[in-house]
């Protein structure tokens, strides 16, 4: 499971956020450039990366963005939080298990199906 942190360094102070998935993460960059674009660069890339290099040419440049993403499947706490629906999900109900089971996939865990004991 991954988390992605960005950090935004602006002149109205910083902005850190953090994103569960990819996707967000991607967005919220391309935002960020889109916010700053001038259009006497010419028309912005559509990949965010390409923009901000384009940005940041420009010695007199100021917004800064740093973009990390960080693997958590090994924390303590998310494989508590596995073990812990793995056990609703194998000794629950079926009714009350499906959503669960959803979560410790999202976890990064095996998908897991109810067992009638």
């Amino acid at each position: 499971m991954k988390i992605w942190i960005a950090l935004a360094e602006t002149n109205s102070g910083n902005e850190l956020s953090y994103f569960y998935c990819e996707a967000d993460a991607e967005r919220y960059a391309l935002e960020f450039c889109i916010a700053r674009w001038d259009e006497a660069l010419g028309t912005m890339p559509d990949n965010w990366q390409d923009a901000y290099e384009m940005l940041t040419a420009d010695p007199s440049y100021m917004d800064w963005l740093h973009m990390d993403d960080l693997d958590i499947s090994g924390h303590p706490a998310v494989i508590e939080a596995r073990d812990e629906l793995k056990y609703m999900i194998t000794t629950g109900y079926p009714s009350c298990v499906d959503y669960a089971a959803d979560i410790i996939a999202d976890l990064g865990g095996e998908r897991l199906a109810y067992e009638d004991c």
